[in-house]
């Protein structure tokens, strides 16, 4: 699915389901954790489950469950950078995704910094959040740009400031259903699933030339949408920053639901993640705070 056609899928449904988000446009004020690294899903009035994936080979089974925006910043909240195909298609920079409060949203993509004290945690990237002024990015270039400019020590600051693009969604687990556990009613979060190309592997794997030359799976429609089947696959890692490795899911199969499941209730009562993440965005002064801050315990000259 193209940024296009994830548009034009969202007009229809949010048209289809205008109730929907007009029932649940009430906004609630997280506060986040201090040092808040991801999103903190502590304040929530129930328990959250973070997906598992399969074991490796093994197959996973779940639907996608959009989510109401809350906050009116998500209307201006840009798609992830272009990728190759996109810039020689003559696309050059990313698109706002233009959903407003009371819209469903399929995910929340967004870009994150990661802050190296404790009180600091994680905060939204301006620059490709928004295509505002970034203090950290600003450092990032600047590190570059020493680099180029002989600074033996410029490339390993550098990787200290990059950013790290994450993927929540909300979904129905089939297979944690099944097996019961604990009476688990089988909604959970994905959250950071595979550095977030989860989301790049369902638009790859969503389009279907054979059933048309621009048909692509409605999979996150309530009534008429598909049931993503898909095998785990285990990555080693290649740094440190991946720990002990992930799972992605390069093969997705998309099964037809069974008459009758309607997942429309469920996107009313789904996380809306954009309020959870509020609370990591700041102002540029902010950020430039949190900025020399982490330099500091870095031993770098803010």
């Amino acid at each position: 699915m193209t940024q296009e056609q994830e548009i034009d899928f969202l007009a229809g449904l949010n048209e289809e389901t205008e109730a929907v988000g007009n029932q649940n446009t009430a906004s609630k004020e997280y506060q986040g954790a201090k040092g808040q690294k991801g999103l903190d899903y502590s304040e929530l009035e129930y328990d959250v489950v973070i997906f598992k994936p399969a074991a490796d080979r093994q197959s996973n089974k779940f639907d996608i469950i959009p989510f109401i925006v809350k906050k009116d910043w998500y209307e201006r909240l840009l798609f992830p950078p272009p990728t190759v195909a996109q810039k020689e298609a003559g696309q050059k920079y990313a698109k706002p995704r233009g959903t407003k409060v009371g819209q469903a949203s399929i995910c929340l993509e967004i870009p994150f910094h990661r802050f190296a004290d404790g009180d600091s945690g994680d905060a939204v990237c301006l620059r490709e959040a928004f295509g505002e002024k970034c203090p950290h990015c600003e450092q990032f270039f600047a590190f570059h740009k020493a680099k180029n400019e002989g600074d033996p020590t410029a490339e390993a600051k550098a990787k200290d400031f990059g950013i790290s693009w994450r993927t929540f969604f909300n979904i129905y687990n089939h297979l944690t259903v099944s097996s019961q556990e604990n009476g688990h009613d089988g909604y959970e979060v994905i959250d950071d699933m595979g550095r977030g190309a989860l989301k790049k592997y369902i638009d790859l794997c969503s389009k279907n030339t054979q059933l048309g030359e621009n048909f692509v799976y409605p999979y996150a429609h309530p009534t008429q949408g598909y049931t993503l089947v898909a095998p785990s696959v285990f990555k080693a890692p290649t740094s440190k920053k991946y720990g002990k490795g992930y799972t992605e899911f390069p093969l997705i199969n998309f099964e037809k639901r069974q008459p009758g499941v309607d997942f429309t209730d469920d996107i009313r009562q789904s996380i809306s993640f954009d309020e959870l993440v509020t609370p990591l965005i700041f102002s540029y002064e902010e950020m430039q705070e949190k900025l020399n801050s982490k330099m500091i315990k870095m031993e770098i000259e803010p």
